[in-house]
């Protein structure tokens, strides 16, 4: 460990230990066991124990977050921008935990975060047995598939669904605003210039497919609030007792709700495996099966207009390809990922999967 991270971390520990008896409670306090650094992609996370009278252990876990370029705690600790986003998410968390509370669905679950550390922009939580919902995918490729794990995983689908009811209804803002000022077209047409640049290609045809699509409901009002987006198999939690919950929202103050839904809809055609086996892993009628189950949860929800949200699924798809492109004219990860070589591959898909939801829009 960097002598830096380590002398930051003996002094996280210690003021963990002095505040014991005021986050978790009076008969509780910190074992004295070393915090075991376990790996995260954005964020620095450690396990601590916390230990009862009668000596039973608990574990916790402590949360800094950092980004991509941030090597050493020190960074990540001194930065205003992380310091934003922890108390963003010490609140978000807390409002999400409300909200299902509130709803009364018993199969819905959420973390409540124990307490901000704002000196070490960290969030203290209580560690729970959870597996992440986008584990459930390898098992379920047509060539693996079983039917009671489809569904299993359909009944989490469904219940992912109600969660992003739940979270839609109670953070509404209340207004239907019209298709055309929601700027997702304007985002769209901007990823598509930057993958026509990147791969030498116009997007002609498929630019005019989607605007076929878009035109007709261009004026129509749509349901605007707060949003997770980041909504997707990744972020989505199930516990030991089969109850569902979501981690790591971005918390967007207002947009559609179909972004949150399409963020939903087109992760597992849009994954790692699906993008090397050119949509062989995931096909067509796992993907309607999919849909469906989602669309069930969300039923009693916002009314969801099928055209609208292929439309919503057309520019996440957009807005993936983007991100794809930008990793493929990275000559670092070109050669660390072997890149290169399944560009062709990748944009063929992509143009594929594109043109699907557009023309599945249109026949909606």
């Amino acid at each position: 460990m960097d002598e830096s991270n380590f002398a930051l971390l003996e002094e996280l520990t210690r003021v963990i230990s002095s505040l014991s008896s005021s986050i978790f409670g009076e008969g509780f306090h910190l074992a004295s066991i070393p915090p075991v650094s376990l790996h995260r992609r954005y964020s620095f996370m450690y396990r601590y124990w916390v230990q009862f009278r009668d000596g039973k252990l608990t574990p916790i876990l402590v949360k800094i977050p950092h980004e991509s370029w941030m090597k050493t705690l020190q960074e990540a600790i001194e930065s205003e921008h992380i310091h934003e986003i922890v108390q963003q998410e010490f609140e978000t968390m807390a409002s999400i935990a409300d909200a299902i509370s509130e709803s009364g669905n018993p199969n819905l679950s959420a973390i409540r975060l124990r307490a901000v550390l704002p000196a070490f922009n960290a969030l203290l939580m209580d560690e729970i047995p959870i597996r992440m919902l986008k584990n459930s995918l390898p098992g379920l490729f047509p060539m693996f598939a079983r039917g009671k794990q489809w569904l299993a995983f359909e009944g989490q689908l469904e219940l992912s669904g109600q969660l992003l009811k739940v979270i839609h209804l109670k953070f509404t803002t209340g207004q239907d605003v019209p298709l055309e000022n929601l700027g997702g077209m304007e985002k769209a047409e901007d990823s598509m210039k930057a993958i026509e640049e990147s791969q030498k290609r116009s997007l002609g045809e498929l630019r005019t497919l989607l605007h076929q699509l878009y035109e007709p409901f261009k004026l129509i009002r749509v349901a605007v609030t707060r949003l997770h987006d980041d909504y997707h198999l990744g972020n989505i939690f199930v516990t030991k007792d089969g109850k569902v919950g979501a981690l790591d929202p971005n918390w967007v103050e207002s947009g559609p709700i179909y972004a949150d839904l399409a963020s939903l809809i087109i992760y597992p055609v849009t994954n790692k495996m699906q993008l090397l086996t050119q949509g062989l892993a995931f096909g067509y009628p796992e993907r309607c099966r999919y849909e469906q189950a989602v669309l069930r949860g969300y039923k009693n929800g916002f009314p969801v207009t099928r055209a609208i949200l292929y439309l919503y699924c057309a520019i996440a798809v957009i807005e993936k390809w983007r991100d794809i492109e930008e990793v493929l004219i990275t000559s670092d990860s070109m050669l660390r990922n072997g890149a290169y070589i399944l560009t062709p591959w990748l944009r063929t898909y992509f143009r594929h999967l594109l043109k699907n939801y557009i023309l599945r829009g249109l026949q909606a």
